[in-house]
């Protein structure tokens, strides 16, 4: 490398700007990250309000209220 102090300063906005760049990926890295979590989250529930309309829709539950202990046993 040459001592030319222009390409040296270019060298180093490259770098600076490099730094910055590498900042902002982790930053988005971590937002997709966080999205993807969400997301996640949201099917999870999905998949159990779906599960539970299903089991609405099939009919009223046949259960004997007899074999049922209250809720203080």
């Amino acid at each position: 490398m040459t001592d030319d102090p222009r390409s040296q300063e270019r060298l180093t906005a490259i770098e600076t700007l490099l730094m910055h760049m590498q900042h902002e990926f982790e930053q988005l890295n971590a937002a997709i990250l966080g999205q993807q979590r969400d997301l996640d989250a949201l099917r999870k529930d999905m998949d159990a309000i779906r599960g539970h309309v299903e089991r609405l829709e099939a009919g009223p539950e046949t259960r004997d209220p007899k074999l049922e202990k209250p809720p203080h046993y």
